[in-house]
């Protein structure tokens, strides 16, 4: 089943979690501007984003992004504290997860918008993850990291597939958009990429990643489509290298 994230759940067999690491989590409760980690930290709301208990499962919740989907949409986003270690990538093993779910336009075509980003600064992200409505794919982008943005073997047989046909893209299936477990980490020396527990990618990665904050549900230019729920930042620990099962099964939005 799926669950909401705590300070040491892994869905990972046999790893755990180690509490201290984790620094921001978020989008749990129906408190838009709440930390469960141990820095406990006040987020701040912008443009208005609220908590909603559309989420992954009935007893959780999610942050609300935009629901229009015209690119006039303000950016519905909270960011964490700025210039704190808390938040800092650097050249360090993480790992950063989310559920999220993008919201259809009528006819069932979506926008590509931003999920969740490591920022530099109020405007500048260092790394990204994002939908992309060109390719109905899962992409990262950041320092030393582009995957799941361009058509390749890579993104058209295995991101996509996690994508295609959401919400009945392709005029068939379940007319209602899912929701999706995404995760980004990084070991001593590999990034891998993840959708509902599959592996998509992975690659050599050793470059530091400048950031000092993040935003959830934006990227400084544009905001989420849909919602977000669960937002982890594991600092100093890789909890996924390799295939894990999140869900016995795929689940619509409640």
């Amino acid at each position: 089943k799926r669950e909401t994230l705590t300070t040491t759940t892994s869905f990972q067999q046999g790893i755990t979690c180690t509490a201290s690491n984790v620094k921001l989590l978020a989008a749990t409760t129906n408190d838009p501007t709440h930390d469960a980690s141990s820095v406990g930290a006040t987020l701040t709301v912008n443009n208005s984003m609220t908590a909603s208990s559309y989420a992954p499962r009935g007893d959780m919740f999610s942050l609300q992004g935009n629901e229009n989907r015209a690119s006039s949409d303000s950016q519905k986003t909270v960011d964490t504290p700025s210039s704190t270690s808390n938040y800092q990538i650097g050249t360090g093993q993480f790992t950063l997860e989310c559920w999220a779910l993008i919201v259809l336009q009528s006819g069932y075509t979506a926008i590509s918008c931003p999920i969740l980003s490591a920022m530099e600064s109020s405007s500048s992200s260092n790394l990204q993850l994002k939908f992309n409505a060109t390719h109905y794919s899962f992409e990262v982008t950041g320092s030393g990291v582009s995957t799941g943005g361009s058509s390749n073997a890579e993104t058209n047989n295995r991101f996509k597939s996690h994508w295609d046909n959401y919400g009945g893209l392709t005029g068939g299936g379940d007319q209602r958009p899912h929701w999706r477990h995404l995760a980004v980490s990084r070991d001593a020396s590999n990034v891998y990429v993840f959708v509902d527990g599959n592996c998509v990618h992975s690659a050599a990665h050793s470059t530091s990643i400048n950031n000092d904050r993040f935003r959830i549900g934006g990227n400084g230019s544009a905001g989420i489509y849909g919602y977000i729920s669960n937002v982890r930042f594991v600092k100093g620990q890789c909890l996924y290298k390799k295939d894990f099962a999140v869900a016995t099964s795929l689940m619509p939005g409640i």
